[in-house]
């Protein structure tokens, strides 16, 4: 049996998924500073953010409106018309799907150097935290996407959030007439 979204729980179900996302996002732009700060595993915020951001697809999927996959498809070519977008898209569909079956997301470690504080400080909070001090230098781990391994996680993410909230305002859009 395949459960459905009530349509009176749509807009909300979408909503959740989108804010716990948007919230995820939030912190993965902070882990992302040169900065030491609250947010010292960026590898599950990142499965955080999938986890909620792709969660979108599940939902409007389980609607179960007619149609739904060749919807998808029609609305791949028109909004996502550039292939980088495109493969950012099922990208993270991909690293989704790995991480709930136990590979990974594909994220490579990436360290960050601590340039914002004053040098004792820093040397302070590498103490206390366990990062690396090296030549008056320190550092902090942060991830990468293994297939964006040139750009911050939060850029990345960034992105694909965009595109799914375009998805949830299209799906709306497109399904009114079934959400009355």
């Amino acid at each position: 049996m395949r459960a459905t979204v009530r349509p009176e729980k749509l807009r909300e179900a979408f909503g959740a998924k989108l804010s716990t996302a948007v919230f995820a996002l939030h912190k993965l732009r902070e882990a992302d500073q040169p900065r030491l700060n609250q947010y010292p595993e960026p590898h599950s915020i990142v499965v955080e953010f999938l986890h909620a951001s792709r969660g979108v697809f599940p939902i409007a999927e389980t609607f179960d409106p007619p149609g739904f996959l060749a919807w998808v498809a029609q609305w791949k070519r028109k909004r996502l018309p550039k292939s980088e977008q495109l493969a950012l898209w099922d990208e993270m569909h991909t690293a989704r799907r790995f991480q709930e079956h136990g590979e990974g997301a594909g994220l490579i470690p990436f360290q960050i150097e601590v340039t914002q504080g004053d040098q004792i400080q820093r040397f302070h909070n590498a103490t206390l935290l366990g990062t690396r001090l090296s030549e008056n230098r320190s550092w902090k781990g942060g991830v990468r996407f293994e297939a964006y391994e040139d750009r911050p996680v939060s850029e990345v993410c960034a992105e694909y959030f965009g595109m799914c909230q375009q998805f949830v305002d299209d799906f709306l859009h497109d399904h009114a007439h079934l959400l009355l």
